[in-house]
């Protein structure tokens, strides 16, 4: 049993991602993503606010070579974050019924399918 354990942390450490998150930000969101179609994903850039903080049902994945960029994704649809600015802006992204989509109120587009666009704050 702990060698099990064990296998499981290595192969987390081994990919980069974190423990229990099937995905990181290359496989979500870099120049060629690897994650299977109809995945529900954002890919988001700050460039004039700061990202804070989040609550939810999802995961924000930031990318470990440029802190400034990060990824949400959701396991199914329905689930949904509220993402935190330095702005004190609360910008709200839902898994939509449509595959791969993710609605967002308060980006600058209402409604992201598989990744793209991708969102700058």
């Amino acid at each position: 049993m702990k060698l099990i354990l064990l296998l499981v942390v290595a192969s987390a450490v081994a990919a980069d991602t974190p423990l229990g998150e099937p995905y990181d930000y290359k496989s979500l969101c870099g120049e060629h993503p690897t994650v299977p179609p109809h995945t529900y994903r954002a890919c988001i850039e700050f460039n004039t606010k700061t990202y804070v903080g989040h609550s939810g049902q999802g995961p924000v994945i930031t990318n470990p070579e440029h802190p400034n960029q990060a990824a949400i994704w959701f396991a199914k649809a329905g689930l949904g974050i509220e993402l935190s600015l330095s702005s004190n802006e609360i910008v709200n992204f839902v898994a939509s019924a449509e595959p791969g989509c993710i609605t967002v109120d308060k980006g600058p587009v209402p409604k992201v399918c598989e990744g793209l666009p991708k969102l700058t704050f």
